[in-house]
This record gives structure tokens, C-alpha cells and sequence, in this order.
């Protein structure tokens, strides 16, 4: 099979849909999947976004599914997305994002919406062969709205915040 590249193209699409955070570059362990909101709404995100990266570096589009409630247009994108490298013979396991800052907006006992300041910090493809090192992202301020369901946070909205 002939992969071609990964284009900057498709990173604006990953950075378009990244609604998740991680504290660093590095990946951590993180809170468990059902975070409590009070930890922080960084530690909410970075524990969504562990479950996102696992999910798009082994190609499951399921799994990836299950991280966005029914409906969720970011989901929706998310998983088409995921669906296309799979179908090109391509995984990611490589996606980390950066957060610079986060804050909680509103909070209810099952319902979180957290704005977020990150960028894409490293990510890379690979064909099972070769390897292609995805540029950064820029930095994006996003409002994230996720709500809890069957003690998991699942992305519900994700908005570009106001000027």
C-alpha cells in the first residue's frame, strides 16, 4: 500500500477538532476516566484526552465514539477524521497536546464547561513502515463542554471562545 503524507491540511483538521489537553507535551498517567470535576478541569480534559489518544493511536473508531455524547458534532468530525487514516492504512501514536491554561466556566454535578488555551505539541503517523512527524499547532482557545455519563466524561460541545 502507497501512503501518502500526512499534509499540514490534515493537522489543521486534528487541531479543529483537539478539544482535549494534557498538562505537557509528555504524556501522563492522569487522573482516573470518571475525574472528579473539583481535581480540576485540567485533570477532567487531560484524562479525556489520554482515552482520545489511546483510541486514535490504535485506529478504533469506536472507542473514539464512546469519548463524545450521541450527536456531538466535534465527535462526529473526530471519528470521520480517525475513519479516513484508518481506511489510508494510517494510526497516530503520536498526539499530544499542550495545555497553557484552563478554567473552569460553569460547573453542575454532571455537567462540566471548561475553557481551554492548548496547541498541538507533538504528533506524528505512521504507515506501520514509516513515520511522519506532524507539525505543531498554534495555540487555540477553545469552551468545552462535557457532560458525565455511566461515570465517564464524554465531550459534548466544543466552541471557539470569544475574543
Amino acid at each position: 500500500m502507497n501512503a501518502r503524507p500526512v499534509t499540514p491540511v490534515v493537522l489543521i483538521l486534528l487541531l479543529t477538532v483537539a478539544c482535549s489537553s494534557a498538562p505537557s507535551a509528555e504524556r501522563s498517567t492522569g487522573p482516573p476516566v470518571a475525574a472528579v470535576a473539583q481535581d480540576s478541569p485540567v485533570a477532567v480534559l487531560q484524562a479525556w484526552d489520554e482515552r482520545r489518544a489511546t483510541a486514535w493511536a490504535s485506529g478504533d473508531v469506536r472507542a473514539l465514539r464512546r469519548l463524545y455524547v450521541a450527536g456531538s458534532v466535534a465527535g462526529r468530525r473526530d471519528a470521520a477524521m480517525l475513519r479516513r487514516y484508518v481506511e489510508r492504512g494510517l494510526t497516530v501514536p503520536t498526539l499530544d497536546v499542550q495545555v497553557l491554561s484552563g478554567r473552569m466556566l460553569a460547573q453542575h454535578p454532571h455537567r462540566l464547561t471548561v475553557e481551554v488555551t492548548e496547541r498541538l505539541a507533538r504528533a506524528s503517523a505512521s504507515d506501520g513502515a514509516r513515520w511522519w512527524r506532524l507539525p505543531r499547532g498554534g495555540v487555540t482557545t477553545r469552551r468545552v463542554t462535557l457532560l458525565l455519563a455511566g461515570g465517564e466524561w464524554r465531550v459534548a460541545r466544543v466552541d471557539s471562545a470569544q475574543p
